[in-house]
Protein backbone atom coordinates (compact mmCIF):
# COMPACT_ATOMS: atom_id res chain seq x y z
CA UNK A 1 0.00 0.00 0.00
CA UNK A 2 1.08 3.55 -0.38
CA UNK A 3 2.68 5.44 2.36
CA UNK A 4 0.36 8.50 1.12
CA UNK A 5 -3.30 8.24 1.68
CA UNK A 6 -5.31 7.75 -1.56
CA UNK A 7 -7.52 10.01 0.54
CA UNK A 8 -5.64 12.38 1.31
CA UNK A 9 -7.00 16.15 0.63
CA UNK A 10 -5.97 17.46 -2.93
CA UNK A 11 -5.82 20.89 -0.66
CA UNK A 12 -3.29 19.60 1.36
CA UNK A 13 -0.98 17.12 -1.29
CA UNK A 14 2.19 18.29 -2.08
CA UNK A 15 3.01 19.24 -5.92
CA UNK A 16 5.02 15.54 -6.41
CA UNK A 17 1.72 13.83 -5.43
CA UNK A 18 -0.45 15.94 -7.30
CA UNK A 19 1.77 15.26 -9.99
CA UNK A 20 2.18 11.49 -10.49
CA UNK A 21 -1.75 11.09 -9.67
CA UNK A 22 -2.49 13.64 -12.99
CA UNK A 23 -4.08 16.03 -10.66
CA UNK A 24 -1.66 19.20 -10.80
CA UNK A 25 -2.80 22.36 -13.30
CA UNK A 26 -2.05 21.96 -16.99
CA UNK A 27 1.01 23.84 -18.74
CA UNK A 28 3.71 21.60 -17.94
CA UNK A 29 5.90 21.14 -14.96
CA UNK A 30 6.63 25.01 -15.31
CA UNK A 31 3.04 25.93 -14.76
CA UNK A 32 2.92 23.90 -11.99
CA UNK A 33 6.28 24.98 -10.06
CA UNK A 34 5.05 28.50 -10.36
CA UNK A 35 5.29 29.64 -13.92
CA UNK A 36 8.95 31.58 -13.29
CA UNK A 37 10.49 28.36 -12.19
CA UNK A 38 12.89 28.16 -15.32
CA UNK A 39 13.80 31.82 -15.17
CA UNK A 40 14.89 32.07 -11.98
CA UNK A 41 17.26 28.92 -12.15
CA UNK A 42 18.76 30.73 -15.52
CA UNK A 43 19.25 33.13 -12.85
CA UNK A 44 21.18 31.15 -10.30
CA UNK A 45 23.37 29.73 -13.28
CA UNK A 46 25.21 32.83 -13.37
CA UNK A 47 25.51 32.58 -17.01
CA UNK A 48 23.26 33.57 -19.99
CA UNK A 49 21.95 30.19 -20.63
CA UNK A 50 19.04 28.73 -23.35
CA UNK A 51 16.47 28.42 -20.82
CA UNK A 52 14.04 26.08 -23.43
CA UNK A 53 17.23 23.63 -23.21
CA UNK A 54 17.19 23.90 -19.20
CA UNK A 55 13.60 23.66 -19.40
CA UNK A 56 13.98 20.41 -20.41
CA UNK A 57 16.69 19.23 -18.60
CA UNK A 58 14.37 20.14 -15.52
CA UNK A 59 11.42 18.40 -16.94
CA UNK A 60 13.52 14.76 -17.99
CA UNK A 61 14.91 15.35 -13.63
CA UNK A 62 11.14 16.45 -12.40
CA UNK A 63 10.25 13.20 -14.46
CA UNK A 64 13.19 10.74 -12.47
CA UNK A 65 11.94 12.47 -9.34
CA UNK A 66 8.29 11.04 -9.66
CA UNK A 67 9.01 7.74 -11.01
CA UNK A 68 11.91 7.49 -8.04
CA UNK A 69 9.07 8.91 -5.57
CA UNK A 70 6.42 6.25 -6.53
CA UNK A 71 9.12 3.60 -5.91
CA UNK A 72 9.07 5.04 -2.19
CA UNK A 73 5.84 5.12 -2.09
CA UNK A 74 4.69 1.50 -3.23
CA UNK A 75 8.44 -0.04 -2.38
CA UNK A 76 7.51 -3.49 -0.26
CA UNK A 77 9.78 -5.51 1.51
CA UNK A 78 11.32 -8.88 -1.04
CA UNK A 79 9.22 -11.06 1.35
CA UNK A 80 6.26 -9.36 0.29
CA UNK A 81 7.02 -8.63 -2.92
CA UNK A 82 8.16 -12.41 -3.25
CA UNK A 83 4.63 -13.83 -2.21
CA UNK A 84 3.16 -11.17 -4.72
CA UNK A 85 4.94 -12.80 -7.62
CA UNK A 86 4.29 -16.04 -6.28
CA UNK A 87 0.66 -15.84 -6.36
CA UNK A 88 0.76 -14.63 -9.95
CA UNK A 89 3.13 -17.95 -11.03
CA UNK A 90 0.36 -19.95 -9.82
CA UNK A 91 -2.26 -18.05 -10.69
CA UNK A 92 -1.22 -18.16 -14.29
CA UNK A 93 -0.70 -22.13 -14.11
CA UNK A 94 -3.93 -22.70 -12.95
CA UNK A 95 -4.90 -20.79 -15.69
CA UNK A 96 -3.08 -22.79 -18.17
CA UNK A 97 -4.74 -25.78 -16.66
CA UNK A 98 -8.28 -24.27 -16.92
CA UNK A 99 -8.05 -24.01 -19.93
CA UNK A 100 -6.35 -27.59 -20.89
CA UNK A 101 -9.43 -28.64 -19.07
CA UNK A 102 -11.89 -27.53 -20.89
CA UNK A 103 -11.35 -29.78 -23.76
CA UNK A 104 -12.86 -32.54 -21.73
CA UNK A 105 -15.74 -30.09 -21.79
CA UNK A 106 -17.51 -30.71 -25.42
CA UNK A 107 -17.72 -27.99 -27.41
CA UNK A 108 -16.72 -25.09 -24.68
CA UNK A 109 -13.23 -24.53 -25.81
CA UNK A 110 -14.63 -24.03 -28.98
CA UNK A 111 -17.51 -21.23 -27.74
CA UNK A 112 -14.21 -19.91 -25.47
CA UNK A 113 -12.64 -18.94 -29.16
CA UNK A 114 -15.74 -17.78 -30.75
CA UNK A 115 -15.83 -15.32 -27.84
CA UNK A 116 -12.73 -13.89 -28.04
CA UNK A 117 -12.90 -13.88 -31.49
CA UNK A 118 -15.68 -11.44 -31.48
CA UNK A 119 -15.00 -9.53 -28.11
CA UNK A 120 -14.37 -5.80 -28.79
CA UNK A 121 -12.36 -5.20 -25.63
CA UNK A 122 -10.14 -6.18 -22.22
CA UNK A 123 -12.47 -3.92 -19.82
CA UNK A 124 -13.46 -0.45 -20.17
CA UNK A 125 -10.70 1.80 -22.16
CA UNK A 126 -9.01 -1.01 -24.23
CA UNK A 127 -8.92 -1.18 -27.90
CA UNK A 128 -10.99 -3.06 -30.07
CA UNK A 129 -10.07 -6.74 -30.56
CA UNK A 130 -6.67 -6.40 -28.51
CA UNK A 131 -7.53 -10.03 -27.21
CA UNK A 132 -7.72 -11.69 -30.36
CA UNK A 133 -5.56 -9.95 -32.56
CA UNK A 134 -3.03 -10.62 -29.72
CA UNK A 135 -3.91 -14.48 -29.60
CA UNK A 136 -4.43 -14.86 -33.52
CA UNK A 137 -7.27 -17.14 -35.56
CA UNK A 138 -8.78 -20.30 -34.67
CA UNK A 139 -7.59 -22.90 -34.39
CA UNK A 140 -4.78 -22.17 -32.80
CA UNK A 141 -6.84 -19.66 -30.22
CA UNK A 142 -7.02 -21.92 -26.44
CA UNK A 143 -3.32 -22.88 -27.41
CA UNK A 144 -1.82 -19.16 -27.36
CA UNK A 145 -4.01 -18.67 -24.49
CA UNK A 146 -2.22 -21.44 -22.74
CA UNK A 147 1.36 -20.60 -23.78
CA UNK A 148 0.87 -16.89 -22.72
CA UNK A 149 -0.44 -18.15 -18.74
CA UNK A 150 2.81 -20.62 -19.11
CA UNK A 151 5.16 -18.13 -19.70
CA UNK A 152 3.83 -15.72 -17.61
CA UNK A 153 4.11 -18.22 -14.52
CA UNK A 154 7.71 -19.05 -15.91
CA UNK A 155 8.48 -15.67 -15.64
CA UNK A 156 6.89 -14.75 -12.32
CA UNK A 157 8.66 -17.88 -10.82
CA UNK A 158 11.61 -16.65 -12.13
CA UNK A 159 11.23 -12.61 -10.72
CA UNK A 160 11.15 -14.16 -7.43
CA UNK A 161 14.34 -14.20 -5.50
CA UNK A 162 14.09 -16.98 -2.99
CA UNK A 163 17.16 -17.92 -0.99
CA UNK A 164 18.79 -20.99 -1.74
CA UNK A 165 18.42 -24.26 0.70
CA UNK A 166 20.36 -27.04 0.72
CA UNK A 167 18.69 -29.66 -1.61
CA UNK A 168 19.76 -33.77 -0.43
CA UNK A 169 18.81 -34.68 -4.16
CA UNK A 170 20.90 -32.39 -5.76
CA UNK A 171 23.91 -32.72 -3.72
CA UNK A 172 23.89 -36.68 -4.53
CA UNK A 173 23.27 -35.78 -8.02
CA UNK A 174 27.02 -32.94 -8.05
CA UNK A 175 28.56 -34.58 -5.82
CA UNK A 176 31.94 -32.48 -4.13
CA UNK A 177 31.01 -29.97 -6.70
CA UNK A 178 27.91 -29.09 -4.87
CA UNK A 179 28.81 -26.57 -2.27
CA UNK A 180 30.63 -24.09 -4.91
CA UNK A 181 27.12 -24.51 -6.89
CA UNK A 182 25.41 -23.35 -3.59
CA UNK A 183 27.92 -20.65 -2.44
CA UNK A 184 27.52 -19.32 -6.34
CA UNK A 185 23.44 -19.32 -6.01
CA UNK A 186 23.35 -17.73 -2.34
CA UNK A 187 26.13 -14.89 -3.62
CA UNK A 188 23.48 -13.99 -5.84
CA UNK A 189 20.71 -14.22 -3.99
CA UNK A 190 22.57 -11.42 -2.23
CA UNK A 191 23.23 -9.52 -5.16
CA UNK A 192 19.54 -9.29 -6.20
CA UNK A 193 18.18 -8.85 -2.67
CA UNK A 194 20.80 -6.06 -2.15
CA UNK A 195 18.90 -3.94 -5.29
CA UNK A 196 16.10 -4.61 -3.99
CA UNK A 197 16.50 -2.38 -1.00
CA UNK A 198 16.16 1.84 -1.98
CA UNK A 199 18.85 3.91 -0.75
CA UNK A 200 18.81 6.76 1.61
CA UNK A 201 16.58 9.72 0.00
CA UNK A 202 16.36 7.61 -2.97
CA UNK A 203 14.18 10.21 -4.76
CA UNK A 204 16.08 13.32 -4.06
CA UNK A 205 19.19 11.37 -5.35
CA UNK A 206 17.07 10.14 -8.60
CA UNK A 207 16.71 14.05 -9.17
CA UNK A 208 20.25 15.33 -8.51
CA UNK A 209 21.89 12.28 -10.74
CA UNK A 210 19.45 13.71 -13.54
CA UNK A 211 20.10 16.89 -13.48
CA UNK A 212 23.72 17.46 -12.25
CA UNK A 213 24.81 17.22 -16.18
CA UNK A 214 22.49 19.96 -16.82
CA UNK A 215 23.50 22.19 -14.12
CA UNK A 216 27.41 21.52 -15.42
CA UNK A 217 26.12 22.49 -19.32
CA UNK A 218 23.95 25.53 -18.13
CA UNK A 219 26.11 27.05 -15.15
CA UNK A 220 29.64 28.51 -14.47
CA UNK A 221 28.95 27.32 -10.79
CA UNK A 222 30.77 24.30 -9.51
CA UNK A 223 27.82 21.32 -8.54
CA UNK A 224 28.99 21.04 -5.02
CA UNK A 225 27.73 21.39 -1.52
CA UNK A 226 29.33 24.40 -0.91
CA UNK A 227 31.64 25.53 2.02
CA UNK A 228 29.94 24.86 5.44
CA UNK A 229 29.87 28.64 7.25
CA UNK A 230 29.74 28.17 11.20
CA UNK A 231 27.74 31.73 11.57
CA UNK A 232 24.69 30.42 9.39
CA UNK A 233 24.53 27.08 10.33
CA UNK A 234 24.40 26.26 5.95
CA UNK A 235 26.20 25.64 3.38
CA UNK A 236 27.00 28.33 0.38
CA UNK A 237 26.41 26.77 -2.71
CA UNK A 238 24.16 28.13 -6.04
CA UNK A 239 23.57 24.45 -6.77
CA UNK A 240 22.17 23.69 -3.65
CA UNK A 241 19.78 26.78 -3.72
CA UNK A 242 19.06 26.22 -7.13
CA UNK A 243 18.02 22.42 -6.88
CA UNK A 244 15.70 23.05 -3.32
CA UNK A 245 14.16 25.77 -4.86
CA UNK A 246 12.71 22.85 -7.54
CA UNK A 247 12.69 20.12 -4.75
CA UNK A 248 10.99 22.39 -2.11
CA UNK A 249 8.34 22.93 -4.78
CA UNK A 250 7.29 19.50 -5.01
CA UNK A 251 7.46 18.33 -1.62
CA UNK A 252 7.81 21.35 0.96
CA UNK A 253 8.80 19.21 3.44
CA UNK A 254 12.38 18.38 2.29
CA UNK A 255 14.64 19.79 4.35
CA UNK A 256 18.04 21.80 2.51
CA UNK A 257 19.89 19.92 4.50
CA UNK A 258 18.88 16.85 2.17
CA UNK A 259 20.06 18.00 -0.90
CA UNK A 260 23.22 18.80 0.77
CA UNK A 261 23.68 15.24 1.57
CA UNK A 262 22.42 14.16 -1.84
CA UNK A 263 25.11 16.14 -3.33
CA UNK A 264 27.89 15.07 -1.59
CA UNK A 265 27.21 11.57 -1.65
CA UNK A 266 27.31 11.89 -5.59
CA UNK A 267 30.84 13.55 -5.10
CA UNK A 268 32.21 10.40 -3.07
Amino acid sequence: MSKTSDHESIATAPLWYLLYRGDAPKGGYSTALGGEITAKLASLCGVATDEKSLEAGLATAIDTFLSAKYDEEFHQPEKAENAALDKVARSAQELHLALLDLYEFGRASDKLEIEIQKFDGLSEGSSPKVLSSLLGEKPHTLAMLQNIATDIAVAAEDAINRKPKHDPDRAALWGPDYADELAQETESWRKRSATHKLRSNHAVMAFLEAFKPVWEEHSEHPFTEGMYFTEAKSTASYAVDAMHMVLKKLDPALPRSAVVSGIKNLRR
